[in-house]
């Protein structure tokens, strides 16, 4: 029957530790399993190295985390047969067993010896204890050494070597070795925070008249227009826009003809603005005399693309990022040197989300663009016209990353007021 406790202690030990390896340490409540080996012959006998006569039973307990230096311990043991003294002469009788201990731990991984969350934290152990065999009561003492080893954040092993002074008269005093483990118990789980309160309505998105454009981008405010004339109705400008004078070209830098080079040097260095004969292109788009106005460019036709491929916003916004702020300084500066033409923008996103909600950010995107241009280099609105496509128009397969990011863009063209 002894041999049976044995192996099935050893099962126990194998097996049970990685059915419960998922258990949290949240909780302070943990629960243990132990096989314990009673001796009574030893101290009675005078021979402490004597093992034939340990008597196998099992233990559960439960232990109670109470701060960093102590752990509370109860545990209950039952030993199928035990060698059990019913005399101080050495007379022993074989019965069954039962042991309950109350029992504090005196830990040494209490942050000033050991780290609590050390992988090896020996212990000391003391409390009260009685158990009860063959219709006899004892109470005893429990005092002993035991020692903790860190598995996990959930599991532990333990060993305990406890040493068992009876209280009374006859001095039936015994040891009892365990070794097992401990594993984490879950915390019951608490009530749902109550959820926050919604944030307050921010005021750069405030939008006073309801026409789709906040009040920080509606040069009307109060009264109700569209998003494409920044959020006035029809094309009605509620302020007049200074126009910046023009730039007188510099004798010094002019070549034959009427080819002008500006003062200013191009946003972007890298744009050949030469003809394929390598002759600098006419930058100045005027009246031809005849009541034509000249084409644009070859050089800011590409400058215009250029910047095409340079403007971006911030993921999910209509914001647009400070590198595009520059790049839409030079689309200022071609609007300057064609003054004949408008600017259409066209908003692009790509087929991710509602298109409903793409249509409107593909709207606003636009309208961005001419925002800036409006307010902070003084064109007039007049000669922007801006509106959002959502993802009907993509120049790339939305089915890879790179064809998506290709697609959320905005278009630039130049063209005459004829051509809207």
């Amino acid at each position: 029957m002894r041999s049976g406790f044995i192996t099935w202690g050893l099962i126990s030990l194998l097996f049970i530790p990685r059915a419960l390896h998922a258990q949290t340490q949240e909780s302070p409540w943990m629960a243990g399993l132990s096989a314990i080996f009673l001796d009574y012959k030893g101290l009675m006998t005078g021979d402490l190295t004597q093992v034939r006569s340990f008597d196998p039973g099992i233990t559960i307990g439960a232990y109670a985390y109470l701060n960093k230096s102590l752990n509370f311990a109860i545990n209950s043991s039952f030993v199928p047969e035990a060698t059990y003294p019913i005399s101080e002469v050495g007379t022993f009788i074989g019965t069954s067993l039962i042991d309950v201990n109350a029992l504090v731990h005196i830990k040494s991984n209490n942050g000033k010896f050991l780290d609590e969350d050390a992988v090896l934290a020996p212990y000391l152990t003391t409390g009260m204890g009685f158990n009860t065999a063959s219709n006899q009561f004892r109470m005893y003492i429990p005092a002993g050494l035991g020692l903790r080893v860190q598995v996990s954040d959930n599991f532990s092993l333990q060993a305990e070597a406890i040493y068992k002074q009876r209280i009374g008269v006859n001095k039936f005093q015994h040891l009892a070795y365990s070794a097992g483990f401990v594993f984490a118990l879950p915390a019951s789980a608490p009530p749902p925070p109550p959820p926050p309160p919604p944030p307050p309505k921010s005021s750069a998105l405030a939008d006073r008249d309801q026409d789709g454009t906040p009040d920080r981008d509606d040069l009307c405010p109060d009264e109700k227009g569209k998003i494409m004339y920044l959020g006035c109705p029809d094309k009605a400008p509620p302020v007049a826009v200074q126009p910046q004078p023009p730039k007188e070209p510099n004798p010094s830098k002019q070549n034959s003809g009427d080819v002008v080079i500006e003062d200013e040097p191009m946003q972007f260095e890298e744009v050949d603005v030469t003809d394929g004969d390598g002759d600098a292109e006419a930058l100045v788009s005027d009246d031809t005399g005849t009541g034509t106005p000249a084409k644009v460019s070859e050089g800011d036709i590409r400058l215009l693309e250029k910047a095409m491929d340079n403007i971006f916003f911030e993921t999910g916004s209509d914001q647009l990022t400070p590198e595009s702020l520059k790049i839409l300084d030079t689309v200022s500066d071609i609007m300057a040197r064609n003054p004949a033409y408008i600017l259409v923008v066209t908003g692009h996103t790509d087929n991710t989300g509602p298109d409903r909600d793409n249509h409107i950010l593909s709207v606003r995107r636009a309208f961005k663009v001419k925002y800036f241009l409006v307010n902070e280099k003084h064109i007039s609105q007049s000669r922007i016209n801006c509106d959002g496509y959502s993802s009907k128009q993509p120049v790339s397969d939305n089915a890879t990353e790179n064809g998506r990011r290709m697609n959320r863009r905005v278009d630039l063209k130049l063209v005459l007021p004829t051509q809207k």
